[in-house]
């Protein structure tokens, strides 16, 4: 059923409240995340109570935990669970203070991804981490970098975000230098990574920077990741709105009865996997709203030691359309089986030996390609 434009409706979509969570769960959490070694550097991945991207923070969170060179900790204002973009909650593993209290002071590198709401806290406990320690590394993700720039940290400096975000800053710069066509952009103690998952590439020049360099060829191996260039923005073709972009801007605008489809969460599940999951049946597309879910509605562990928490189980979901099983390895042992009604069928998405994106866009044209098909068939016997 179509109905009027509505961004806020949109955005409602996409950062739900988040499903909550016991003390235990909370206090488990940080057990689960990985160990803190005071010999190795420390990244911190803001998390904003409202709401943060899913891509721009569980892609880079994969990337430096696979690294083996730093220590890397999804943090937050406080202990409470926290929604990323699409329907997928998650525990903070450390807060503000207790990083502080970890490092002496603050973080080595602290990641900026789009946060949703009020983010004024996150970006006082930034701007309070360069006060203590003026090279402090911040790497922006996508949008992020706007609440860099406008707490003067990009001051006199060159940086990059989103194609479509460029168009509005480049009206009104301020003293910042904005770049079009790289992957990422690298000045000083700042490096502004563009959309989606180019923050993959900046967390890799990072990784670098910080000592990891020889880890970069595997890290890029295990994860299917192609063009990173050593301490270089990657160009990127030139940005602009093309005809292929209406069916995402009529899909954000309108409303209309969307599948309902549900996310199997299932322990060891890739952080990377996770993002894809959800973000490009959402805010990328629109298609479809999504919940998560478990076998027994209970937390789940990703791969490096993120706390994820479903709304419920399967059959507390209420119908579904449709059951996504994320995760390579969830694939390999048909992990969706034993948590099946009657009559849904899960979807494996991932393999191997594919970027974990890579087989959901291939998804996302066939159900679509079906679905058109399927409604075009109705008009013409009507």
């Amino acid at each position: 059923m179509v109905g009027l434009p509505s961004a806020k409706n949109a955005a409602a979509q996409v950062y739900p409240h988040p499903v909550g969570a016991e003390p235990a769960e909370r206090s488990v959490a940080a057990q689960r995340a990985p160990d803190f070694d005071p010999a190795r550097p420390t990244v911190a991945i803001l998390l904003a109570a409202e709401g943060t991207n899913i891509a721009d923070t569980l892609a880079p969170y994969e990337v430096f935990a696979r690294s083996g060179v730093v220590n890397v900790f999804l943090v937050a204002e406080r202990a409470e669970p926290v929604m990323l973009g699409g329907g997928l909650t998650v525990l903070p593993q450390r807060t503000f203070a207790q990083i502080d209290e970890m490092t002496g002071g603050g973080p080595d590198v602290i990641v900026v991804s789009q946060m949703h709401g009020d983010r004024s806290g996150e970006m006082r406990w930034v701007r309070d981490s360069l006060t203590h320690d003026p090279g402090t590394v911040v790497m922006s993700v996508c949008v992020g970098a706007a609440d860099v720039a406008d707490a003067g940290i990009l001051d006199g400096r060159r940086a990059t975000t989103h194609w479509l975000k460029l168009v509005g800053l480049r009206r009104d710069p301020g003293d910042t230098e904005w770049v079009d066509s790289v992957r990422f952009v690298e000045d000083g103690p700042t490096i502004s990574s563009a959309g989606v998952l180019s923050g993959i590439d900046a967390a890799m020049r990072v990784v670098e920077r910080l000592g990891g360099s020889a880890e970069l060829p595997r890290i890029a191996d295990e994860i299917h990741w192609r063009g990173y260039g050593s301490g270089a923005g990657v160009e990127t073709e030139t940005p602009g709105l093309r005809p292929a972009d209406l069916p995402f801007a009529l899909g954000a605008a309108f409303r209309w009865d969307r599948p309902h489809n549900g996310v199997l969460l299932t322990p060891g599940v890739g952080e990377i996997e996770l993002a894809s999951a959800f973000r490009p049946y959402t805010e990328l597309s629109w298609l479809a709203t999504l919940t998560a879910v478990s076998h027994d509605g209970k937390p789940v562990t990703s791969r490096h030691g993120v706390t994820v928490i479903p709304a419920s189980d399967v059959p507390g979901a209420g119908g579904l359309d449709r059951l996504l099983v994320p995760g390579a390895e969830a694939a390999r042992t048909r992990a969706a089986a034993p948590a099946l009604p009657g009559g849904l069928e899960a979807t494996y998405l991932h393999s191997p030996d594919r970027f974990a994106f890579d087989p959901v866009i291939d998804d996302i044209a066939v159900v679509q390609s079906i679905r058109l098909g399927v409604n075009a068939a109705r008009r013409r016997s009507s």
